[in-house]
């Protein structure tokens, strides 16, 4: 049946013009013809419901289907599992605003995800306003089969008295509130009657404290997912009242500055915890780190990046989780060797960015793993080509970042050409490749993404090398100066692309930028700072392109 199942969604897709507007036919169009047009839709339409089609249509059939029948309107209804409304900013008030959703709401008795998020507004810079998300919170007593919220980023608007409204919803499981700034110890206080509350996230409420923590948990015993991090207030203390959820399995308390060792030892006997994020708890040292180890022994995840108290000796004892799938300790400064990882026979995933004294030796235990999918050496400017040979064994690696590591050449460069299962890989920066380097890619035939942007002495010629890399969808060629027209021909012939950057390529012109025409998958372009390339260039050369967004200054994020 997937066959015909497929030919009778198209179908109905296909009938969109005449869905929208049955009752303003062209003049040339007969009554008779409007006629058999619509008996034809309506037999697609019960065609549809015999199958059990309605779930499975996509968004925008389901709204033209609403405009046909009231009949209709209630089947589709009660299909709609989830609904997503943005809070966007007047354009001349900067004024939040929601469209108000409350009259509508009992119209969806099958809803369990309502998602109100905030769009693209600095909460600094709109005004409160109380409208469509006021009123919509407090029409939630009309959905109570409501399982998730997503309110992240209503920081100009979300109250604690909004947050009450809440309380309806006695069947939640899943509660977002990041970057709520609003909110404070009051607003959490209003949650302790969600007892079958699962996941809770309250990242950047930055005037949460210990209190509210603490008066929300204990009442929570379902909760297995809790995220805070960048609620600077939250302490030691906070992780102490955890220590009674044994439910928790995953944990983000990052970039909590109160956190230490203690709060790390009072998480040890958590029986179910498999994911725990610290990253830039800037007072966590080795002993820390320890307990973790010689405890939590079921963590899969693990992020400790920026804790740069951390040394080799706590990093050495991580061998004791050897269920360790995935490891960050991007930024851990005083680490200069990983020894003990070679025990973690089921990592796949590791960071040690920033680490500017990992060197060669510090490198040996991960050629062991052959688990291994990912790794992050980004400027990691210790690491020569003789480490980059250690990486051999890895034949399952997917995804290797080594930006920033300028010591590498075209000879450690060539060694990649056996990692054959790579898909993305980034070398910018890595300036003393040249257009050889270039070559040795060329046998990597699954790449999806390259960034060999700031590689100054890559030429057209090099980039000659790139056209048997067929599956490429993103390249970043930025400030890769030398590169002229004639290389975007050889770019041109990447028929799956879909993003090139091209920032600070000043030699290029809109006679090289007309070669990407023929690149229909294309959707972003980036020629900022790039002077010889005109908007009447690009216009005459990608207008035919109706998704494409191309960017012609410099981005001050």
């Amino acid at each position: 049946m997937g066959k015909s199942t497929a030919c009778h969604i198209k179908s109905v897709a296909g009938s969109h013009a005449a869905l929208r507007a049955p009752s303003v036919p062209k003049a040339s169009t007969s009554r008779m013809d409007v006629e058999a047009e619509a008996g034809h839709i309506a037999r697609l339409f019960h065609e549809v419901l015999r199958l059990g089609l309605l779930p499975a249509l996509d968004p925008s059939t389901k709204r033209a289907l609403r405009l046909v029948s009231q009949e209709l309107r209630n089947l589709v209804n009660q299909t709609v599992h989830s609904m997503t409304a943005m809070v966007e900013a007047d354009a001349e008030t900067g004024q939040l605003a929601l469209l108000p959703l409350s009259p509508r709401l009992a119209q969806f008795e099958s809803l369990s995800h309502l998602c109100l998020r905030q769009k693209d507004i600095q909460c600094s810079s709109a005004s409160t306003h109380d409208g469509g998300l006021a009123s919509t919170l407090r029409s939630l007593n009309v959905l109570p089969g409501v399982t998730s919220l997503d309110l992240t980023g209503c920081c100009a608007q979300l109250t604690d008295n909004d947050l009450c409204a809440v309380r309806a919803l006695p069947f939640l499981q899943s509660l977002n509130l990041s970057s709520c700034g609003l909110v404070t110890n009051a607003g959490l206080a209003a949650l302790t009657s969600l007892t079958a509350l699962e996941a809770l996230n309250i990242s950047g409420c930055k005037r949460v404290s210990d209190h509210g923590v603490s008066s929300v948990l204990p009442l929570c015993s379902a909760l297995r997912s809790l995220d805070f991090h960048v609620c600077s207030q939250v302490t030691d203390a906070s992780l102490l009242k955890m220590a009674l959820m044994t439910a928790l399995t995953s944990i983000n308390c990052s970039w909590c500055n109160h956190v230490a060792d203690a709060g790390l030892q009072a998480l040890t006997p958590l029986p179910c915890l498999t994911s725990l994020n610290i990253a830039h708890c800037e007072r966590v040292t080795d002993a820390g780190l320890v307990a973790l180890a010689q405890h939590s022994t079921g963590l899969t995840h693990l992020d400790v990046s920026g804790c740069i108290l951390l040394t080799s000796g706590g990093v050495e004892r991580v061998k004791g989780l050897r269920a360790l799938t995935s490891l960050n300790l991007k930024g851990c400064v005083l680490v200069d060797h990983l020894g003990g990882l070679a025990h973690l026979s089921a990592l796949t995933s590791v960071s040690v960015a920033w680490c500017t004294q990992i060197t060669d030796a510090g490198l040996a235990a991960l050629g062991q793993l052959s688990t291994m999918t990912a790794l992050d050496f980004q400027l990691c400017t210790q690491i020569m080509d003789s480490d980059i040979a250690r990486l051999k064994p890895l034949t399952d690696l997917a995804a290797l970042d080594l930006k920033g590591c300028y010591r590498v050449t075209n000879a450690g460069l060539a060694v990649l050409t056996q990692l054959t299962m790579l898909s993305s890989l980034n070398i910018s920066w890595c300036t003393q490749m040249t257009d050889d380097g270039l070559g040795s890619l060329s046998a990597l035939l699954s790449l999806t993404s390259l960034n060999i942007g700031g590689c100054e002495l890559v030429t057209d010629t090099g980039l000659a090398h790139l056209a048997a890399l067929t599956t490429l969808t993103d390249v970043n060629l930025i400030r890769c100066w030398r590169i002229q027209d004639s290389g975007l021909d050889h770019v041109a012939g990447l028929t799956k692309l879909k993003s090139l950057n091209l920032m600070q390529c000043w030699k290029i012109t809109d006679c090289g930028v007309t070669a990407l025409g023929c690149l229909t998958a294309l959707v972003h372009l980036n020629v900022s700072w790039c002077p010889r390339v005109t908007v009447l260039g690009l216009e005459q050369a990608l207008g035919h392109l109706t998704s494409l967004a191309i960017c012609t200054r410099a981005s001050h994020s």
